[in-house]
């Protein structure tokens, strides 16, 4: 199963959300890779990693070096396939082809994706030809948005999107940073519930981005509201996959 973290939008906690799910998914004893699509590298930097000799970057641009070889063991169940700035450079070293497009799906998750039973995808900002490459892949989409209109006008960007390479993917949608307190953050919850699936929602928390130590709030602070609360969106998850 491959599940790709997207939103046109930073800081709608794409990274974290993924991070979490990485522990949660493997605490009910699957095999999971988590892949780093982001130049910025985030999700490497959340895992703990800050030196490696090849990151994804490298098996894309060199033939010679194996993706089989990229990936790192984290812990029990979860792997990680890391990101570099090297990454930023896709756009340039490929064509914008169709055949292109579809790189990451035929030419190396093909290889990979037997050894998992799930993958997940943390994604940058961005329209590039791996982000598209991506969308094409994945069994499923997670879009996490901030509990705000202009956050949530980029899902018609993913639609858009979503139409222009014929695919049927709906977006499943996380509200990160929510505060039931407040009146515009339920409004957007109203409005993504109507329009879309989604899988739950995330209070806003400082201790959320406590996660450079390696290990996300679930497993620093599993009894936190943040932590149940993602806890029930990957149960929420699980269900829908059926």
């Amino acid at each position: 199963m491959i599940i790709n973290v997207y939103t046109a939008k930073g800081g709608s906690g794409k990274t974290t959300i993924c991070h979490n799910l990485a522990y949660l998914l493997a605490s009910k004893n699957k095999r999971v890779l988590a892949i780093d699509c982001d130049a910025q590298a985030s999700l490497t930097t959340c895992f703990g990693i800050d030196n490696v000799d090849y990151t994804f970057a490298d098996a894309l641009f060199n033939k010679s070096i194996a993706i089989e070889d990229t990936i790192l063991e984290i812990t029990k169940n979860i792997f990680l396939l890391p990101s570099s700035y090297a990454l930023s450079l896709i756009d340039i070293h490929f064509n914008n082809t169709r055949k292109d497009r579809q790189l990451l799906s035929k030419k190396f998750l093909k290889k990979i994706e037997s050894n998992f039973d799930f993958i997940l995808i943390d994604n940058a900002p961005s329209i590039s030809i791996l982000q598209l490459n991506n969308l094409i892949a994945c069994d499923m989409l997670i879009s996490p948005i901030e509990p705000s209109y202009l956050s949530y006008k980029t899902l018609e960007t993913t639609k858009i999107i979503l139409d222009e390479l014929n695919l049927k993917t709906k977006p499943y949608i996380i509200l990160n940073k929510y505060n039931d307190r407040i009146n515009d953050n339920k409004d957007i919850y109203k409005l993504a519930e109507n329009d879309y699936d989604v899988l739950g929602t995330v209070s806003q928390s400082v201790n959320v981005s406590k996660i450079y130590t390696g290990l996300p709030i679930v497993m620093q602070m599993p009894n936190a509201k943040q932590s149940q609360e993602l806890q029930q969106i990957c149960k929420e998850l699980i269900e829908r996959m059926g």
